[in-house]
């Protein structure tokens, strides 16, 4: 039992080691269009990366976050953003959704390393959808997205798998 509760933390620390090291992920955050966000006009998306959730990316200025849009038939358009601020991760893309109807919109983080070139975290973070009107018509809005939980639940998973052994370990010993 006590081989398998180590092997099973040794697979676990493995498995989660790699990304853990590597700090690899960000946090995006943007919001929704503003209310009367018609077709056809111009949407300045103001988006903010942020490693960990709290630092810039390493290679800031060189980042491109790219705001992508998709309606209901599958029709999408991409807008890359500019920076604004990389001393505090800030970009801004000029959105305009082509036609009224509901659309999902998503942005690519773009993360990059201290040297430029793309690593294998970069990710997609998705919101939406929003509902562009016609007219006076206003936006209804619903998102998500932002920290990603699977690399906080692997860390979680191996606490208790740690703890587990260490409280089964410490257990014997009192026995012995």
């Amino acid at each position: 039992m006590r081989k398998a509760l180590f092997v099973g933390v040794l697979l676990a620390g493995l498995v989660y080691a790699a990304p853990a090291a590597a700090g690899c992920w960000a946090t995006v955050q943007l919001a929704p269009p503003p209310a009367g966000t018609k077709a056809g006009k111009a949407w300045n998306a103001e988006i903010m990366v942020l490693q960990h959730g709290r630092n810039p990316l390493p290679n800031a200025s060189d980042a491109r976050p790219r705001v992508t849009i998709t309606n209901a038939a599958g029709d999408s358009e991409t807008f890359t953003a500019k920076p604004v601020d990389t001393s505090k991760g800030t970009y801004s893309a000029k959105v305009v959704f082509p036609a009224a109807g509901s659309w999902n919109y998503a942005v690519f983080d773009d993360f990059t390393s201290a040297y430029g070139e793309p690593v294998p975290c970069s990710q997609t973070h998705g919101y939406g959808p929003v509902t562009i009107g016609n007219g006076s018509r206003g936006i209804s809005t619903s998102g998500t997205g932002g920290l990603p939980i699977w690399p906080l639940a692997g860390a979680l998973l191996l606490l208790v798998a740690a703890g587990v052994y260490y409280r089964r370990r410490r257990g014997l010993r009192a026995v012995a």
